[in-house]
């Protein structure tokens, strides 16, 4: 049996691309400026990691509650979402086994 293996739908793929490239690319960037000694002369005046230093100088209590906000929200999402979704998906399970058990009987 042999697969198809062209995209089915070239269109949407080109535009999922384009809008990727649109929003990597400014993020790469942003992040390359941030690396680079002397951003006017780019890659040759060298990589450092002297704005992360000033970053978390100046920013680094937003930082950190902006990390404890994020990981807090996601223990709320799994103590809070976890046993609801499993209850949605075990009420959905029983309602189809007792269709079921009707029809068979």
């Amino acid at each position: 049996m042999r697969k198809n293996t062209q995209p089915r739908a070239p269109f949407l793929l080109a535009i999922t691309v384009g809008v990727s490239l649109f929003m990597i690319a400014p993020m790469l960037l942003s992040v390359m400026a941030g690396l680079v000694n002397n951003y006017s002369t780019g890659l040759k005046s060298g990589l450092t990691l002297r704005w992360l230093g000033e970053v978390w100088e100046n920013y680094g209590g937003t930082v950190g509650w902006s990390i404890a906000l994020a990981i807090a929200c996601v223990i709320g999402t799994v103590l809070l979402g976890g046993p609801r979704a499993s209850s949605r998906n075990c009420s959905r399970c029983r309602s189809r086994c007792r269709a079921s058990r009707q029809r068979s009987h």
